[in-house]
């Protein structure tokens, strides 16, 4: 699958001329790029030539070793850790002709390219939006057999664990947020999976009004009556699923209930639109024509791509700029949701891959009453 990956990179780099693309992973500069097209977790760069070379710069070189595909290998500090030292040594150790155009991550700080630039001026850097971190995005947004075989793995560990989690809130297991968030990291790290995907949300009724609350979760109680709201994902082989549940304890008064059901309408009516060759935009509306016609609005985005990253393109926004063609290969988050302080927030987000013939529901989260 790499290997298509890195094809389509070498034909995109022979219609725009360029010689050599540069990916980085590194501590505030993350990019899974580099995971999806050499299998290295992080940490490193990854050179490829227009040729089809590559070539690793990894910190941890037993760590590539096990993980990385790349054709040669090399250890960061034979560039004495210095990103500008290894784009350039590698630039001239593939033996670049003077104004080789060479790509640039798009999210270089401009002082380190000017650095490159004044260390190489043979070379012609480029660092802009719309280069190959783009195109790879757009190859990434569409699953492959081998990712979508993941995420049903992966997929199979977050239901699990949602259905142990409502359990353990009836059972009264968890009398804290930090009890109910310790336990989603353990539980998917005993399934075997890297562990959770970004920072898991417990946020009780005094603190579910919040998208996402601060701090994400923390050592109030879960006895309140009210709508809790727990967001987690599963990070399996480097994919993370997305989900949101809302425990609602006790009874709802009239606003909690009314801002309940719409938010159940409006996720009817996003699966309901969700189907492959529809513009993006097009789901997004019905939803936001759900919450309009109650006069609510919905304060983020209806939903977005999972993959490597927790958002990834597309976004499902009722935006024109946003506008995409829903294809099959995608898997989506789909998560409609109202806040407000008093009553507090109700969220309801599952997974889904778009397939030639529809949609495949992945992940079943929801409302659950105790």
């Amino acid at each position: 699958m790499a290997n298509y990956r890195l094809s389509t990179l070498q034909n995109w780099m022979e219609q725009e001329g360029i010689e050599l693309v540069v990916l980085e992973d590194t501590e505030g500069r993350r990019n899974a790029s580099l995971r999806y097209v050499c299998g290295h977790p992080s940490d490193a760069l990854f050179f490829f030539h227009s040729s089809g070379a590559s070539l690793l710069v990894a910190w941890d070189l037993p760590l590539a070793e096990l993980y990385g595909t790349a054709d040669a290998l090399v250890a960061y500090s034979e560039f004495q850790r210095s990103p500008v030292q290894a784009i350039v040594g590698v630039a001239r150790r593939f033996g670049l002709a003077r104004n080789a155009r060479i790509e640039l991550p798009s999210g270089m700080p401009l002082p380190l390219v000017e650095s490159i630039r004044a260390e190489a001026p043979e070379f012609s850097f480029l660092c802009r939006y719309g280069g190959a971190e783009t195109q790879l995005k757009e190859l990434r947004s569409i699953k492959d057999a081998a990712e979508l075989d993941i995420y049903r793995e992966a997929a199979g560990i977050t239901n699990s664990v949602i259905n142990d989690l409502v359990q353990g809130f009836r059972d009264k297991r968890f009398s804290t947020e930090l009890d109910a968030a310790l336990f989603i990291e353990a539980e998917v790290r005993r399934a075997g999976a890297e562990g959770t995907g970004f920072e898991t949300i417990v946020a009780n009724p005094e603190r579910s009004f919040g998208i996402h609350a601060f701090p994400s979760f923390s050592g109030a109680g879960l006895g309140l009556d009210g709508p809790t709201i727990i967001d987690f994902g599963v990070k399996l082989k480097g994919y993370t699923t997305d989900v949101t549940l809302t425990i609602i304890r006790g009874s709802l008064n009239p606003e909690q209930e009314r801002m309940a059901a719409l938010v159940e309408e409006a996720y009817a009516a996003a699966e309901a639109a969700l189907a492959p060759g529809v513009p993006s935009t097009s789901v997004a509306r019905r939803v936001d024509e759900v919450f309009e016609r109650e006069g609510f609005s919905m304060p983020h985005s209806l939903g977005h791509a999972i993959g490597l990253e927790a958002h990834e393109q597309p976004v499902l926004r009722d935006r024109k700029e946003l506008e995409t063609t829903i294809r099959p290969g995608m898997v989506l988050a789909i998560e409609p949701g109202l806040y407000a302080p008093e009553p507090g927030g109700f969220r309801k987000e599952n997974d889904y891959l778009v397939t030639e013939r529809g949609i495949e529901k992945l992940t079943q989260s929801g409302f659950f009453r105790i």
